[in-house]
């Protein structure tokens, strides 16, 4: 069921609404060989429990992987998004790319419509370069379903950079600072069959840093603690 969007995720909203959780701990990153970029990203999870807590309207959840480059506001996002006032989880694609384009002139925020999903639901979270051409290289960021199959096509959102995408990342985002039941039970989002492609081939490692002691690192997985 795809619906209007609930929020543009925070990480872009640049100071709008609730405030991102203090001490954010629960995220790992990993650069690129130099000389390279990113031809796309690939990241499987599952649809975590809904919170037991959902009293606090100001708590939102954003579990993505993403690409970034050029400034700290640069970010291509499949997110899974869950909004306390909402609540269910929904997908939720963004793009933003922090500087001008090939001609001077700021590029407009990218977003895809949200589109629910179920507890349980095997998703993957897609970041593609799609083409470059004299403006710059177009990134497709996408989902699709746990059979392989991309979800409507108007949930997905396209963004040319001047630049292509030089580092990767794996996030749970908490804004409006939520306590302790206001994340889903689990102890871990588990993200699995992650695949880096270059414009030099298929890569067969990441060397991932955790950006906190409880994340996790497991035969090439990125275990991120729901609570730090």
């Amino acid at each position: 069921m795809s619906h209007q969007n609930h929020r543009i995720p925070p990480s872009a909203t640049r100071g709008l609404g609730p405030h991102r959780a203090a001490g954010n701990l629960h995220h790992a990153t990993a650069d690129i060989p130099d000389g390279t970029y990113v031809t796309e990203l690939r990241t499987t999870f599952v649809v975590p429990s809904v919170p037991e807590d959902t009293s606090d309207h100001d708590v939102f959840l954003y579990l993505w992987p993403g690409t970034a480059a050029g400034g700290v506001g640069s970010i291509l996002q499949p997110v899974l998004a869950f909004h306390a006032g909402y609540p269910k989880w929904y997908l939720h694609t963004y793009a933003i790319y922090d500087g001008k384009d090939q001609h001077g002139h700021d590029i407009p925020h990218a977003q895809g419509t949200d589109y629910d999903v179920n507890v349980g639901d095997t998703v993957t979270g897609v970041v593609r370069l799609e083409e470059i051409t004299d403006d710059g290289y177009t990134y497709r960021v996408l989902f699709t379903d746990g059979d392989g199959k991309e979800y409507p096509s108007e949930t997905a959102c396209e963004q040319t950079w001047p630049q292509p995408a030089t580092y990767i990342c794996q996030y749970i985002e908490p804004w409006g600072n939520p306590t302790t039941d206001q994340y889903p039970a689990e102890e871990y989002l588990k993200m699995y069959d992650i695949e880096l492609t270059t414009d030099k081939g298929r890569a067969k490692s990441i060397t991932w840093t955790p950006g906190g002691p409880k994340v996790r690192i497991v035969d090439g997985d990125v275990w991120l603690p729901y609570r730090t």
